[in-house]
């Protein structure tokens, strides 16, 4: 981990192969009732090993088959279940890393990741009453923080809402929310017109 940090933002568990010593004599475990839970027991196995091994050779072939609508992991449902759900995984994971003393390497190449892709496919996707959006910006307050603090690049409306839920300002966080929330939806009407609008383009009227 000292000579190649960034591997810790690899989260994939099917790409890598585990000793089962280091899975048991460290308990490690997948939490249970837990959306992203490899990625938990992942970080947690990278940080107990002594020693990581790259194959170079393609040994495995990924064949992705759920690229239809209707055949979609369980885990990529755009509910509130899974937004609530990863956002408690990344929680857990903030505090594995704690545990290692890699709080700021887990920040830096998994952290600000992980919240991007939580708000731009769950968040936004997600409809959360003002009240709801407190709760969740209050209760993790401090990955949120952590995030605005690590020197990352991210869109400048997605790091307003996190400098403001930093500074405790969660009505201002969430009207700054939805107003990029609007905007986008916006945005993806204009790129993706209807059927009926295809057509009539096509024929000129």
């Amino acid at each position: 981990m000292d000579e190649h940090e960034e591997i810790i933002g690899n989260p994939n568990v099917w790409g890598k192969i585990f000793k089962k010593s280091l899975i048991e004599d460290n308990d490690i475990e997948f939490p249970e009732d837990l959306v992203a839970q490899d990625s938990a027991f992942l970080l947690e196995s990278l940080l107990n090993a002594k020693k990581i091994v790259f194959i170079k050779d393609i040994i495995v072939y990924h064949d992705n088959r759920r690229n239809r609508k209707k055949d979609k992991s369980i885990s990529y449902v755009k509910s509130k279940k899974n937004l609530y759900g990863r956002i408690r995984a990344y929680d857990l994971m903030y505090n594995i890393s704690k545990q290692y003393s890699r709080e700021e390497l887990f920040c830096q190449y998994l952290l600000v990741q992980k919240l991007l892709h939580w708000y731009k496919n769950y968040l936004l996707e997600t409809d959360l009453s003002r009240e709801e959006l407190e709760n969740v910006f209050r209760k993790y307050s401090h990955l949120f923080s952590k995030g605005y603090q690590t020197n990352i690049r991210m869109p400048k409306s997605i790091k307003r809402v996190f400098k403001e839920i930093s500074n405790d300002n969660y009505d201002a966080a969430i009207n700054v929310f939805l107003k990029s929330k609007q905007n986008y939806h916006e945005k993806r009407k204009k790129a993706n017109p209807s059927l009926f609008g295809k057509i009539k383009t096509f024929l000129g009227q």
